[in-house]
């Protein structure tokens, strides 16, 4: 069986896309891995950064119109479920790719999700580790 998964998503990020981080969750569900998705309304990439940031990275690679999975047999279109051959893959990436993403920090959605994560240890089993590990590292200090 395979190990709990966390995705942490936040819906306005266009440097990773969340769209494609959505449909990777789902299809990990579908086939049975215990997956758990939340999704950020109105954050960005970089919503965890200390304090308040917001930078625009001209020639940061936005990736959010690409929607392929790659698998032991090659590379998946999303949508089309076609596979795409490595010898186009390089083609691929330049039609769904462009330049420029943003780069945000949201104290509401980042208050959020470091709820949701220690939520998520603690259903899953990992909160003992996780606060041993933490008493451990603070008594080296």
């Amino acid at each position: 069986t395979a190990a709990p998964t966390l995705f942490i998503i936040a819906s306005e990020d266009r440097w990773v896309g969340s769209e494609a981080c959505i449909s990777y969750s789902e299809t990990l569900r579908r086939v049975g891995h215990p997956v758990d998705t939340r999704l950020y309304k109105g954050a960005g990439h970089g919503f965890d950064y200390p304090g308040h940031y917001s930078t625009y990275l001209p020639f940061g690679i936005n990736w959010s119109d690409c929607q392929y999975i790659v698998n032991d047999f090659g590379i998946v279109e999303a949508q089309t479920g076609e596979y795409i051959k490595w010898t186009k893959y390089g083609n691929y990436l330049e039609e769904c790719t462009s330049n420029g993403v943003y780069l945000k920090s949201d104290t509401i959605a980042k208050k959020a999700a470091v709820r949701d994560v220690l939520q998520f240890l603690s259903m899953s089993g990992f909160v003992d580790e996780f606060e041993n590990a933490s008493k451990a590292n603070a008594m080296r200090k």
